[in-house]
C-alpha cells in the first residue's frame, strides 16, 4: 500500500469536532478576558494557567487519527511521537510556554485543518535541538583528556580537572541512595573503606593530612 501524502492524510482524518472539548473547556474558563491575539490577553492570562491550557491542547493533539499519520518533521517516525516529546519538554517548565500561544488562536478560531497541523509541525521542530556536528570533521583534532597524561606526579595534579573537561555534562551530583545501590551489597564496604583511609593518613609522609592546608598529596 503506497503512503498517503499530507493532503491526502489531511482530508481523510479531519480535526472535525475532535478539538470541540478542548475548545468548550476554554471558553468556559476564559470567557471574561480578551482574545489570546491581544497583548491585553496575554497579561491575563498567567505562565501556570497558560502551561495548563497548552499541556490539555497536546493531550487533544496527540488523539486526533492524523496525528499518528503524518509524518514527523524531525524525521522521527509520526507526528505523535514528536507531541510526546513535546509534552515532555512543556512539562519540564524548560520551554517559553508563551510561543505556543500562535497555535492555541489558531485552535480556538477553528483555523483550517492545514494552518493547525503547520502550526504543529513548527511549534515541534523549533522546540527540537538540532545534532551537534562532530568536531573538525577533516583533521585529527588535538586534545588534552586524561589519556595525555603521563603517570607521574608532575603531571597528576592537573588530573582532577582534565577529568571534570572530559566528563562534561555527564557529571551529577547529591543524586539520592546512590551508594546503597550501587554498593549496597558490598560485604563490609565501609569498615574496608574506613582501614584504607586511615591507612592514607599514616607514614611520615602521609598520602591525606586533615587540618588547614591539608588535603591530598600531589
Amino acid at each position: 500500500m503506497a503512503e498517503l501524502s499530507k493532503s491526502e492524510i489531511l482530508q481523510s482524518k479531519p480535526i472535525g469536532e475532535g478539538l470541540n472539548t478542548f475548545r468548550d473547556s476554554y471558553n468556559t474558563t476564559w470567557t471574561d478576558i480578551p482574545r489570546l491575539s491581544d497583548a491585553v490577553g496575554h497579561m491575563h492570562i498567567g505562565d501556570g494557567d497558560l502551561k495548563n491550557l497548552v499541556i490539555d491542547l497536546i493531550l487533544a493533539l496527540q488523539n486526533l487519527p492524523a496525528a499518528h499519520l503524518l509524518p514527523s518533521p524531525n524525521g522521527r517516525g509520526v507526528l505523535r511521537d514528536d507531541l510526546l516529546r513535546f509534552f515532555s519538554l512543556v512539562v519540564s517548565n524548560d520551554f517559553n510556554i508563551r510561543s505556543v500561544i500562535s497555535l492555541l488562536n489558531k485552535v480556538i478560531d477553528k483555523a483550517p485543518d492545514a494552518d493547525i497541523w503547520g502550526a504543529v509541525c513548527d511549534l515541534v521542530t523549533q522546540s527540537t535541538p538540532l545534532p551537534r556536528p562532530l568536531p573538525y570533521p577533516n583533521q585529527t583534532p588535538i586534545s588534552f583528556n586524561t589519556g595525555s597524561l603521563a603517570n607521574t606526579s608532575e603531571y597528576r595534579k592537573h588530573f582532577d580537572g582534565a577529568l571534570k573537561d572530559e566528563l562534561d555534562s555527564s557529571l551529577y551530583i547529591d543524586i539520592p541512595n546512590f551508594f546503597d545501590t550501587f554498593f549496597g551489597e558490598l560485604m563490609n564496604l565501609e569498615s574496608v573503606a574506613r582501614a584504607v583511609f586511615k591507612k592514607c593518613q599514616e607514614d611520615e609522609n602521609p598520602l591525606y593530612k586533615e587540618g588547614e592546608g591539608g588535603g591530598w598529596r600531589d
